[in-house]
């Protein structure tokens, strides 16, 4: 007798690593923040945006918010929160989101966690888009265009004094 089982798909994900990043906009100026990764993590000296791994029981967007808290140690308010892609392989569960917040204040994230980045910097979309220095995970999701386009269009919509 052949027994059948039928996998639901979250199972399937509950077997996978599961990470989540968060890009995040300055609506005073719509630029985004970036990290230069520290010689601590893999792919050191290349560009990247906070996130993760998920936590057991965490939600994706807490998962997304407290890892860009831990690393950038920011504790305001995010503003329009919106899931921006998923990336499915064999072994990782990925999700990106994007936010703003709202420029005002400190904005400058002098103190971060120094063990996951050497630099935080706020920067134009085009010139992350130029960088020949991005983690090649983050390569490869703006090599996305409809991922692109999605990020032109919230900054667009909610950055820039928006």
């Amino acid at each position: 007798m052949i027994k059948l089982r039928i996998i639901y798909e979250s199972e399937k994900i509950s077997r996978k690593r599961i990470a989540c990043g968060l890009v995040v906009v300055n609506s005073q100026t719509g630029q985004i923040l970036i990290g230069k990764r520290s010689d601590d993590v893999d792919n050191p000296g290349t560009w990247a945006f906070p996130g993760g791994k998920r936590s057991s029981g965490e939600s994706y967007k807490k998962t997304a918010t407290r890892e860009f808290r831990e690393e950038t140690n920011f504790s305001g308010p995010f503003l329009n929160f919106r899931h921006l892609f998923t990336q499915e392989t064999d072994d990782i569960h990925y999700r990106l989101y994007i936010a703003k917040i709202s420029g005002k204040g400190d904005t400058s994230f002098q103190n971060f966690d120094k063990r996951e980045f050497s630099r935080l910097v706020w920067t134009e979309l085009e010139q992350i888009l130029k960088s020949s220095n991005l983690h090649p995970k983050l390569k490869e999701i703006l090599d996305n265009e409809q991922v692109v386009a999605k990020i032109e269009n919230y900054i667009d919509k909610h950055g820039k004094h928006k």
